[in-house]
């Protein structure tokens, strides 16, 4: 099994044009098409959550299996004002002089946090304004699917992981107690473990069941491929 990790656009020193969800998603593409790495397990976590489920749903043929990790799939009112608030220079401002310098740091510089941060602003709002997922696209899915959140998560509320279920055709579902945000907070080893096990199932010559369902060729993967999203 090969693992191939993006980077997106904005993120490591790319720049950020083009930008907006569209111009990420594209680029994204263009690398896994760089890669020759279809069909492709998609692993999103928080944003690229969402950069999965479109992939998905606009080519099928290339997505293998989804695995999302503390992503508010669909954008409720709570979630919304969280993830604005997270990233507010209001909220920023109230840094301790120690923390907003580790901050500036991951950055790569205060002149650079600060770009960035305008731009994820910008990017949250026209999330806002035009959903690349809905109800009908999840309803969509073919592929198999792994959902993963923390039962405290603001980012991805517990009641909104919970509709998402009931329309994913195709979904496991894993809840630990706590919150995926940071990462570092998550039991990355429990969810390594279940993300094995689904990916081996879902990788298997052979229909694995879901529940009381069955997923049965084309949907398992002939080539093993992991992509993470972040």
């Amino acid at each position: 099994m090969r693992v191939f990790s993006p980077v997106l656009l904005g993120h490591a020193g790319r720049p950020f044009r083009p930008w907006g969800f569209d111009a990420i998603a594209d680029d994204l593409i263009a690398q896994l098409d760089r890669q020759n790495a279809w069909p492709a397990f998609l692993f999103g976590y928080s944003f690229g959550v969402y950069l999965a489920f479109y992939l998905a749903n606009r080519h099928p043929e290339r997505v293998a299996g989804i695995i999302s990790l503390g992503g508010q799939i669909l954008r409720d009112e709570t979630g919304k004002r969280f993830a604005r608030y997270v990233y507010s220079a209001e909220r920023i401002s109230r840094f301790a002089p120690e923390k907003r310098a580790q901050m500036e740091q991951s950055y790569g510089g205060a002149a650079l946090m600060e770009i960035t941060l305008a731009r994820t602003r910008a990017l949250l709002n026209d999330l806002d304004a035009n959903p690349p997922v809905d109800e009908a696209l999840l309803r969509s899915i073919r592929a198999p699917v792994l959902l993963v959140t923390g039962d405290a998560d603001q980012f991805a509320p517990i009641r909104s992981f919970k509709v998402v279920t009931k329309l994913i055709p195709h979904a496991r579902t894993l809840v630990f107690p706590g919150s995926a945000h940071p990462l570092s907070s998550a039991p990355i080893d429990a969810i390594i473990a279940h993300t094995r096990r689904f990916l081996r199932e879902a990788s298997a010559p052979r229909p694995f069941s879901i529940g009381s369902r069955q997923m049965k060729p084309p949907y398992r993967a002939q080539v093993a491929q992991v992509t993470w999203c972040t």
